[in-house]
């Protein structure tokens, strides 16, 4: 799941099911500029793929997940996925995916800001 957020909204909320690359920093373009926020792990290393671009990237200190508001949004998520039953198929956990995208309030996004 890549996840693109700021204080009042997700700007942008997608289930990739193949691996991550530049393609995904290519789709943003260069209107808008975005701050990458990623665990600082090898497969999140996309550094290469924002060169020449007018994205920054920003990598977490190794095991502090907990300053990155967006694991809070994905932890809102996962509960919304598992609340009735859990999905049989990738069809139907991406569908609970996007639900997921859509119920979580300027609120929500305010606290988790917050407490990171």
């Amino acid at each position: 799941m890549i996840l693109a957020m700021n204080s009042l909204n997700i700007v942008h909320c997608e289930a990739i099911t193949s691996s991550l690359n530049g393609d995904v920093i290519i789709t943003l373009g260069n209107t808008e500029k975005f701050t990458f926020v990623m665990d600082n792990l090898n497969f999140h290393n996309m550094a290469n793929f924002i060169e020449g671009t007018i994205h920054d990237v920003r990598f977490l200190a190794y095991y502090s997940p907990f300053v990155n508001p967006c694991e809070e949004v994905f932890s809102h998520f996962k509960s919304l996925v598992r609340r009735d039953t859990l999905p049989l198929r990738m069809d139907h956990l991406i569908v609970r995916m996007r639900y997921g995208c859509g119920h979580v309030t300027s609120e929500h996004l305010k606290n988790y800001i917050d407490h990171a």
